[in-house]
This record gives C-alpha cells, sequence and structure tokens, in this order.
C-alpha cells in the first residue's frame, strides 16, 4: 500500500510538471500570437484598444485575453444616446446603463468575448438598434448609428482564433495516442502467430485470469485465492485523466473559459472534475471496504480509519484554502478538501454497517440488478439524504428572500433579490461559519456583480456530494457482481442515461433553468459512468491486444466461467 502510494504520487508530480508545460506552451503561443497581432495593426495604421481603462478603449496600447473593441460611430444623431447592455449569461438580469454616446463623435468601447453580449439603445426600436452580438478576441468592430437607425454590427479587422493553440494541443496528444497504437500493430506483425488450438494454454489461463480479476474482482472468490492485488486500469486511467484537468484549471486552463466555472448557470470541464473525483472515491470506497471485510477486519476497525482519512482530509483541506492567509479572523473554513472526506467517511459509514460480509445473490429472475437489491437498506438512506436536501433547500425560510430561491441574487430575477446569494444553502453557511470564514469571490461576482459572500463548496452541498460518491459505489458493486465486461458497461450505460434523464427533466432541458441544485448534480453524475465504460472498452482492448498480440491478433477470447479464476 505504501509502495503505490509513493507511486500515486510520483505519478501526480510528474502529472504537475506536464500540465504546467503544457499550460506554458499555451500561454506563450497565445502570447507570441498577440505581438503579431499588434505589430501587424501597427503597420497597417489600424487603431488599436487597450486595456480595460474605465469601459473604454485606448488607441495605444495592446488588447489582453478575450477583448475585443467597438467603435461606434454616432455622426448623424441630434441627442446623446445612452446605451445599454447585458450579457447573455446573466439569466433574467435586467440591462444596465454602459455608456453615453454623443453626437458627431466616434465612442471605442472595451468589450469582452467571454460571454455574448445584448445591446439596447434607449428610445429606439429598430430592431438593430437592440442587438445581440458575440466578439472575437483581439478583433475590432464598427456600430454606426444615426437618426434613421441602426446598422448591424461589423467586422472592420478580423479576429484571431484565440482557441488554435489548444487545437495544436490536442492534435498533438492524438498524435501520441495514434503512435501508440501503431506501436501496437507493428509488434502484431513482428510476432510469429501461434495455433489457435494453443491459445488457451496453462500460460495463456494465468495471463487471462489476472486480466479478469484486475477488472472483476469476483465475489464468488475468496481472499485466499488471491495471491496478489491488482488494479483496475480504466479506473487508474480515469483518475489520471482527471488530475490532468485538475492540474491544467487550476493553472489558468490557457485562460480559456471553457476552462474556468460556469458563472452560475449550465457546465463547463472545470465543473465536472470535482464530481468525478467523488465518483471515483466512491467506486474505491466498495471494492476496499469488501475486501476488508472478508478478509476477518472488524467494523470498528474501518470506521475507526475512515475517521482518521476525514480528519485528515479536513485538515489539509483547511490548511490549503488559507495558505496565503494571515489573518485568523478570515480563515476559510469550507472546501473541496473538507467536502470530500466528509463525504468520504459519511458513505464509508453507510457501507461498513450495512454492507453484508458475504452476499448471497439469489434473486431468480431479479438477478439482473441484484447489486441493486442486495444493497437496497444503502440506496434507502442516500434517497433519503437526497431528499433532504432539497426540502431544505425549497422550504428553509430565509431572511429577506422568497422561500425556495436557487439564484444568485445580485442581478439575476431584475435585481429583486440582490442579497440572496445562493439561496438556503448560501444563508446556512454564512449562519454556521459567518461572512468572513467563507469564499469571498464566487464565480458569479462576474456576470451577477452579487456583494455577498458565498462558498459553493458549502455545508449543504455535502449531501448531494454524498448521492455523488454513492453512485460511484454503485458502479464498483457492478465490477464485483458483474462477470462480463459487456454487462457491466451495460450497466454504467443504464446509470449514466438515468442519472442524465432525471437531471434534464429537473433542468426542463434548459440551460438557464439548471442552476446549481440538485438539477446540474444529476446531470454531472451521469457522465462518470458514462466515461468509465467507454475507458473500460478502450483499455481492455488496448491491453488484450498488447498480450494477445502473438496469438491470434486483437480477437476477444470467449468467455470462461469465474471458477476457471483458479
Amino acid at each position: 500500500m505504501a509502495a503505490q502510494n509513493d507511486a500515486d504520487e510520483c505519478l501526480l508530480l510528474k502529472g504537475g510538471k506536464i500540465m504546467r508545460a503544457a499550460t506554458t506552451i499555451i500561454y506563450t503561443c497565445k502570447r507570441k500570437r498577440t505581438q503579431k497581432r499588434v505589430q501587424s495593426l501597427k503597420n497597417n495604421r489600424s487603431v488599436l484598444c487597450g486595456m480595460w481603462a474605465g469601459k473604454y478603449c485606448k488607441s495605444d496600447t495592446v488588447l489582453q485575453f478575450d477583448q475585443a473593441c467597438l467603435n461606434i460611430n454616432s455622426d448623424n444623431i441630434i441627442h446623446p444616446i445612452d446605451l445599454y447592455v447585458k450579457t447573455e449569461e446573466c439569466y433574467k438580469c435586467d440591462f444596465t446603463k454602459w455608456a453615453k454616446l454623443p453626437q458627431n463623435r466616434t465612442t471605442s468601447l472595451l468589450v469582452s468575448t467571454i460571454d455574448r453580449l445584448q445591446f439596447h439603445l434607449k428610445g429606439r426600436s429598430d430592431a438593430n438598434c437592440n442587438q445581440s452580438f458575440s466578439f472575437e478576441q483581439h478583433g475590432i468592430y464598427g456600430w454606426n448609428i444615426s437618426n434613421d437607425g441602426c446598422s448591424p454590427i461589423y467586422t472592420s479587422t478580423s479576429p484571431e482564433n484565440a482557441y488554435l493553440p489548444l487545437y495544436g494541443f490536442s492534435f498533438l496528444i492524438f498524435l501520441l495516442v495514434l503512435i501508440r497504437f501503431l506501436v501496437v500493430i507493428l509488434r502484431k506483425i513482428n510476432c510469429v502467430p501461434r495455433n489457435r488450438e494453443n491459445i488457451y494454454s496453462e500460460n495463456d489461463n494465468e495471463v487471462s485470469n489476472s486480466e479478469i480479476v484486475s477488472m472483476i474482482q469476483s465475489e464468488l472468490i475468496p481472499d485466499t485465492r488471491r495471491v496478489q492485488r491488482t488494479r483496475i486500469l480504466s479506473l487508474d486511467t480515469f483518475r489520471g485523466i482527471a488530475i490532468v484537468l485538475m492540474i491544467f484549471c487550476n493553472y489558468g486552463g490557457g485562460q480559456y473559459s471553457i476552462f474556468k466555472h460556469s458563472s452560475w448557470n449550465g457546465l463547463t470541464v472545470a465543473d465536472v472534475i470535482f464530481p468525478w473525483f467523488a465518483w471515483i472515491m466512491g467506486v474505491g470506497i466498495v471494492l476496499s471496504v469488501r475486501s476488508q471485510l472478508r478478509s476477518g477486519r472488524h467494523r470498528s476497525q474501518i470506521i475507526g480509519k475512515a475517521v482518521i482519512r476525514m480528519f485528515k482530509l479536513v485538515l489539509l483541506g483547511v490548511f490549503d484554502s488559507n495558505i496565503n492567509r494571515n489573518n485568523y479572523k478570515e480563515l476559510r473554513y469550507p472546501g473541496v478538501l473538507q467536502r470530500l472526506g466528509v463525504s468520504y467517511f459519511l458513505v464509508t459509514f453507510l457501507e461498513v454497517t450495512l454492507m453484508k460480509r458475504q452476499p448471497n445473490f439469489q434473486y431468480g429472475r431479479w438477478v439482473v440488478i441484484q447489486d441493486i437489491l442486495d444493497s437496497w437498506a444503502q440506496w434507502v438512506v442516500v434517497i433519503l439524504i437526497t431528499l433532504s436536501h432539497t426540502a431544505i433547500t425549497f422550504y428553509l425560510p430565509v431572511p429577506g428572500c422568497p422561500t425556495g430561491y436557487l439564484g444568485p441574487g445580485g442581478l439575476h430575477d431584475l435585481s429583486s433579490h440582490f442579497n440572496c446569494t445562493g439561496g438556503a444553502s448560501g444563508h446556512i453557511d454564512r449562519l454556521v461559519f459567518g461572512y468572513n470564514h467563507i469564499y469571498q469571490h464566487p464565480t458569479s461576482r462576474r456576470v451577477y456583480h452579487s456583494t455577498i459572500p458565498y462558498d459553493p463548496e458549502g455545508l449543504l452541498g455535502v449531501l448531494t456530494t454524498v448521492l455523488t460518491v454513492y453512485l460511484g459505489v454503485a458502479a464498483g458493486r457492478v465490477i464485483l457482481c458483474c462477470n462480463s465486461t459487456s454487462s457491466r458497461v451495460k450497466r454504467w450505460i443504464c446509470y449514466a442515461v438515468i442519472c442524465g434523464v432525471i437531471g434534464g427533466c429537473l433542468c426542463g432541458w434548459s440551460k438557464e433553468e439548471c442552476d446549481w441544485g440538485l438539477p446540474v448534480w444529476m446531470v454531472e453524475r451521469g457522465r462518470p459512468h458514462s466515461n468509465q465504460q467507454e475507458l473500460v472498452v478502450v483499455v481492455i482492448r488496448v491491453r488484450h491486444c498488447s498480450t494477445r498480440l502473438c496469438h491470434d491478433g486483437c480477437s476477444v477470447p470467449h468467455p470462461r466461467p469465474l471458477g476457471a479464476l483458479g
């Protein structure tokens, strides 16, 4: 176990170095493209727009990431006009006054390219005077306004493709994977095939047994038959992908909006990393607890070990969240590791107390859902925990806010609930921890301009994280009770579809209604199941090809009964 932990730590350090290098490369590419762009504009004597200096462009500075310039020509208007703006990301928000456009003058405004913007000219009903537009990085755009009407927004200087470095990096990864497959094919060509009659030789049986045990950990095999502990390659691959994305997003994600957390509604790549880790933790819980119970360890010992691990995670999380803070009066108590630690203990306690030491799968026609029937008590508890989260969210009175409010506050809902960020969830955190001990800069502030602190890793979210972790437990139980890869993959696909459909129905199949409540958590819960079943197929296929290449190519052997695993 210690050796495995050292290996995981080494893998994490190597992954961190690789992702830091990748982030540096992407930053460098984008910076060089920016410098070339600026030089080209200078050579063409084009108008340069500057950094945020209030809300106007300058004529001698350089556009930064996710910035563009809009030149509004108002030469033929009689009176100054007020320009109002809002982003389409700001759901149910009212227009806010942005600038006053004087007559007979060109006004240069700095605009963001992250979100699609909606413009409104006060007192104008023309469609082109009330339009939305998606700006692109480092582009220069124009808009003509007159007494007779407005023109559509047009492009004066073409923008650059900000995603080109990301496309190049993705192509490099694809090229490395392709080279790996080519190496496998070349090995196959250079191997001397054996007769098919010798495929199931004794040595071959030993190789296949190790492969199947690493994916199944069958319930029907006593621990005395397991000579060594093996790992689930698809789960390790999934964990590695999550670690790579986590490091990349934590180092800025190349300043791409898709690698940053969504302001409130919807999902981005950064939003799914935490649920992936929670789900992976659930898979490990069921495999570890079942193995310890069958080896004769007392349940109280397992619970004590879980308590110690929970306190370690909580303390590490508090230290990590406050590593740059010197004032103990402003320490942040909630955090990612804290939530993972508490959720880990709750689910482990649930499994240890209710899991059978040796299940007896005899359900007749219901054998297809034997894993669910065997853990019906755990499912009841988890469903009750989820329903309690829903009840608290929708029925807990919050002073000064409507009961059941789920929004980000600020400008949301026409600014009618400005200090209600997070509804019941935010109210509980502010009541328990205080205003100074939770996250002070929520992502919703960028779009909704809220001023009240809100912590996305608050106490109430632990309940939905328990659901996430237990869905990982359910996926791990599928590994234990299903004997074939196809049956496991089918079950995971069913879980993914069910979670996705439930989440979509709760969201009304709309991004705007899919805020940070149970709906978005159900949508996220479906993704790990889908990702895991894809990785299982890929890993098994590649690993089987590499071990059987000299036998009969890449054909998958016929499944054999579990009794042959001895």
